[in-house]
């Protein structure tokens, strides 16, 4: 009311005047300005309407809390490091008494403890730090929303209507609610406090004004107050909220302590006359490189969402899975050839390519402009990531030499690690620092890995000692009824299911039930932490042709129950038995499948080798990645998300089923074949 009258700045009006029908915006000294302008029926401007965004109070706000939780991190923190360094000093002095002979665990143990107490108190006292200014600012930003009512409702009545006779004061009430979940009721009372107008539960005590969490708005005529309006704050909407943060100290205490046992390990096992030394190389670069793409996982459907989207239509959900399959179709092609091409130049210098190119990759995708563009920054991140893959995968064979056991292990556990940790955080760097900044972080951490590239061994390239895959060996071993059964009805499915679900449908589902990117990360995450518990404990499982079996096609059909349940209970309670089934099932399965392969291709292993056979099986296996994201995609575009997880849920309990039966009957064969060797 102040700044009736007032004249605005030039910049604004210039950006107003030249934004044409689209909406504007200007980032003012006192706080962004973002409006429309007004329009006649012939298209004639007839003014702006602007709308300014004071952030003086926020950022008030946000300073006390600074202050306050910049002493507790000083505290917290400088306690720890004092802490680990006084521990590690000690253990150190008794290891080296005793010979060095004493294991490593306590000294990693001393490292990290500290740091994951100091974390929870940190996080404990930002929590109480956030919930302190959260009910105030709520009930700040009802007060706003109540002058904008209070003034329809004065207008109303300096236009001759009484005040109880008002018509439409409900509805807009209702549409306050609709669109501003943190209001419990709003009503509209008289002068002697009896409610006249009010949408939800109001309380008797309605008419208080000194009760904490309620925003108060006098109604007055020329001076003389005739009644109020009170917006009450739902406590459930804060206790949410609380949780939320909750939920985010808790993914970031994990993940610290993730990252510092990585630390921790890398330190070790690089260490002068540490066993396996460069082995245990490969294992920071993979990490940070892989982590980087992990980052975006949650935010990409909806990035190429937007993107794609531009134009004030949401984009068509086939469209959106589009750079999913592109990505996933890049790296399962081109991987053997990325394979061969490193052994070729070699492993160190390959990986800093891949690595590279990976970096301008994610570069580029954050300051795409569109899909066209998107498409083709993520093509090079599939190309970094295919390489960095296929040459890392290299350099732990040629390093582990007939331990080839104990180096994939060192692989999959860095790949394992940032599975756990990059959706999680780039869930909650998305929500609030945005999809872009999340693509930017990305590229620097591919940069980021370069360092640990170049720490590697400089070992020359040299001529590619296996094939590549033909067309007739493929063919060859999709004769065989039982290979081809185990790959089209019980692979192939497990791969769509993984990445058209998790990571296609899940963040679209999460957004479209109105929870934030961090909660599609955390499901995400929760996926990465059941496969690392349960696939050790599904493979000392899997002894027999029949337990493997079992394993297979129970897993399959464990997964199909979750992704029918998420159609079943459409809320966030079913998204987590989806992911908590998926993941199960995913890991019941992995390894007793690749243990079938051997059973099942017995003559065709003889014959072309087990490398070739296994690289034929895993190139058809990310068919069915490539196929995911089309296939949710076309779903979701015609059945929606219930029928989608319906569908998929379904097709993948027959798979199990027919794989089950077909499968079955090949365990006589073999045995008699076993029994006969």
């Amino acid at each position: 009311a102040d700044r009736v009258g007032a004249q605005v700045t030039g910049e604004l009006r210039r950006v107003a005047q030249v934004s044409d029908e689209l909406p504007w915006a200007v980032a003012s000294d006192d706080g962004p300005v973002a409006g429309v302008s007004l329009r006649t029926g012939y298209g004639l401007v007839i003014g702006h309407f602007g709308l300014h965004y004071a952030e003086r109070e926020l950022a008030t706000a946000m300073a006390v809390a600074d202050r306050r939780l910049a002493g507790a991190a000083a505290v917290c923190f400088g306690l720890a490091a004092l802490s680990s360094m006084i521990a590690v000093g000690w253990l150190a002095r008794r290891r080296a008494a005793h010979g060095g002979s004493r294991p490593r665990w306590p000294l990693t143990a001393a490292c990290l403890l500290p740091l994951v107490l100091a974390m929870a108190v940190f996080g404990l006292e930002s929590q109480r730090a956030f919930s302190e200014q959260l009910v105030p600012q709520a009930a700040r930003k009802a007060a706003a929303l109540g002058s904008g009512l209070a003034g329809l409702i004065e207008r109303a009545r300096g236009a001759g209507f009484s005040y109880r006779s008002l018509y439409g004061v409900d509805q807009a009430m209702r549409e306050l609610r609709e669109h501003n979940p943190e209001l419990a009721f709003v009503a509209a009372i008289d002068a002697e406090g009896a409610v006249v107008f009010a949408d939800g539960p109001v309380p008797p005590d309605v008419a208080r004004d000194d009760i904490s969490g309620r925003a108060v708005v006098p109604l007055a005529d020329q001076g003389q107050r005739y009644g109020s309006l009170v917006f009450g704050i739902d406590p459930a909407f804060v206790r949410a909220l609380l949780a939320d943060m909750r939920l985010d100290v808790a993914v970031v205490l994990l993940v610290a302590l993730v990252l510092a046992s990585e630390l921790v390990r890398h330190a070790n096992g690089t260490a002068p006359g540490a066993p396996d030394g460069a082995l245990m190389r490969i294992r920071a670069p993979v990490f940070t490189f892989i982590l980087a793409e992990e980052l975006t996982r949650p935010c990409l459907p909806a990035y190429v969402g937007r993107l794609a989207g531009s134009d004030g239509e949401a984009a068509a959900p086939l469209v959106v899975g589009l750079p999913i399959a592109l990505f996933m179709l890049i790296v399962a092609v081109g991987q053997p050839a990325f394979g061969r091409w490193s052994e070729r130049i070699g492993r160190r210098r390959a990986l800093i390519i891949g690595a590279s190119i990976g970096a301008v990759g994610f570069a580029g995708s954050a300051l795409a402009h569109g899909l066209i563009d998107l498409v083709a920054w993520r093509s090079l991140c599939a190309a970094g990531y295919g390489i960095v893959f296929a040459a890392g995968q290299g350099y732990v064979l040629e390093q582990a030499g007939s331990g080839r056991t104990r180096g994939f292990a060192v692989f999959v556990g860095a790949i394992m690690a940032a599975t756990v940790c990059g959706p999680s955080i780039g869930g909650i760097l998305a929500d609030q620092l945005g999809q872009r900044a999340t693509f930017a972080l990305a590229a620097a951490l591919c940069l980021l890995a370069l360092a640990p590239m170049l720490a590697l061994p400089a070992q020359p390239g040299h001529p590619p000692q296996s094939a590549a895959i033909g067309a007739g060996s493929l063919i060859r071993l999709l004769a065989n009824r039982r290979f081809a059964v185990l790959t089209l009805f019980a692979a192939i499915p497990a791969k769509v299911l993984l990445i058209g679900v998790l990571f296609y449908l899940v963040p679209l589902y999460v957004a479209e039930l109105g929870h934030g990117q961090a909660a599609a990360g955390r499901l995400i995450m929760l996926y990465g932490l059941l496969m690392v518990v349960l696939v050790p404990l599904a493979a000392r499982r899997g002894e027999t042709f029949a337990r493997r079996l079992a394993l297979v096609t129970g897993g399959l059909g464990v997964t199909g129950a979750g992704v029918l349940a998420a159609a079943a209970m459409p809320d966030q309670a079913g998204l987590l038995v989806l992911v908590g089934l998926l993941g199960l099932g995913q890991a019941l399965a992995i390894s007793a499948q690749s243990a079938l392969v051997g059973e099942l291709c017995r003559d065709e292993v003889a014959d072309h080798g087990v490398d070739a056979v296994y690289g034929a099986y895993r190139m058809l296996e990310r068919l069915g990645n490539v196929a995911g994201p089309l296939v949710a995609g076309a779903l979701l575009s015609t059945v929606g998300f219930g029928g989608a997880f319906s569908v998929l849920g379904a097709t993948a309990m027959v798979c199990a089923l027919v794989s089950g039966l077909v499968l079955a009957r090949a365990r006589a064969p073999l045995t008699a074949a076993q029994s006969a060797t």
